[in-house]
Parts: C-alpha cells; structure tokens; sequence
C-alpha cells in the first residue's frame, strides 16, 4: 500500500475539490442541514449577514444577543444599535440573559449539514451552547463534501495551534442540540440550544 500524501498536501485538494463544487456543496449542505432542523440563510455580505441576524431576533421577540468575538459584537451594534449584544468574552455574565449566541463557524460538511466552530476562549465557548438560539455565520467558500474532508480540515487546524503554543477548543454542530434519552422520546434544546441558523456569508476568508 503506498503511503498516505502528507496533511497539508491532502488539505489542498480537499479545497481544490470544494471550490471546483462549490455551488452544488451550498446546495447540498443546505439540505443537510434543514433535514437534521438547522435553517440555513445566504447572507450574502458579513454585514447583511448580522442585520439579519438582528431582524431574525427580533422577529422571534429576541431582545438580547451575545457574540462570540469582540468584532462580531461591534458588527451586531453597528446592524442593530437597540439591540444589546455585548462581547461575551469581556461581559460572561451577559450569556446567562442572552436569547441569541452568534459567533463563526470555520467550516461546513455538505455530507451531515454540520457546521465546525473553532472558539477558544471559555466564555466566549458558551455563546453556542447556553442561548437558546444559536447564529453561525459560515464562509460560503468554507464547505467541504465530506465527513473524512471535514475530520482532515479539524486535524489540520488542531496541529497548527497546537504549534503555536493555543488551545485547540474544536466542536461540530449538526442541527439542534436534541436527546431521546427519555423514554426514547425526542426532545429538541435539552442540552444546548433549541434553534440552529447558519448564514452564509460570502467574501470572507475563514476565521
């Protein structure tokens, strides 16, 4: 058996392969993941993107969002300036009211409609765990066809920081946090948060 390409070598045609595909993967992740009850968004710009996050909130009777990063949380005020959306980072206590976490997700897998969110410090972590709502914003070139691309995309980015010397906090997110723990009956946003969107936002590089 001939040995396996290195890492970085594999990485690139993974990439080669998700652009060349590109609009059929958009296609196919989005209908991932509405079927696992994730609701997917082309956002278009970042800035069209956080202006429908706001509108989405307050839609839903949202009054309070919680970011992720200090630059999303300026984003959010500069879409919604009513709408408090503080940096969870620097203001923890502001999750534990917060109806909506937004952050970014490093990338998508058209084969589950998970999303990979790459968040290390731990407060700014809870943004997509304790809010009932989860908003992740996703780089429309950042979708790749499968599981194994997905997993490949992961080790990467957790062997460059771990040599850079950072913590490597990693997590997928397919739909809705759910259990049917009990008496095998479904239920959704037990364990995390009840609703999953996912803009797509083009012209960005990934975070």
């Amino acid at each position: 058996m001939p040995p396996a390409s290195p890492l970085p070598d594999r990485l690139q045609e993974v990439w080669r392969r998700a652009a060349d595909a590109a609009l059929a993967l958009r296609a196919r992740f989005a209908a991932a993941a509405s079927k696992v009850g994730a609701i997917v968004h082309e956002a278009g710009s970042r800035e069209t993107a956080l202006h429908l996050v706001a509108e989405l909130a307050r839609g839903r009777g949202g009054r309070r969002l919680v970011a992720a990063d200090a630059a999303l949380a300026a984003g959010l005020a500069r879409a919604a300036p009513s709408l408090p959306a503080p940096d969870a980072e620097r203001e923890p206590g502001a999750i534990l009211n917060a109806e909506w976490g937004v952050s970014w997700a490093v990338c998508g897998v058209a084969e589950t409609g998970s999303v990979i969110v790459h968040i290390d410090p731990p407060d700014a972590r809870l943004t997509t765990m304790l809010p009932p709502v989860h908003a992740a914003l996703l780089p429309d070139t950042a979708i790749v066809e499968s599981l194994e691309d997905g997993l490949l995309v992961t080790r990467d980015r957790i062997l460059r920081l771990q040599r850079e010397g950072r913590p490597s906090y990693l997590s997928w997110v397919t739909g809705p946090s759910r259990t049917a723990d009990i008496e095998r009956v479904l239920t959704i946003g037990v364990h995390g948060p009840r609703e999953l969107h996912i803009l797509l936002v083009a012209g960005e590089e990934v975070p």
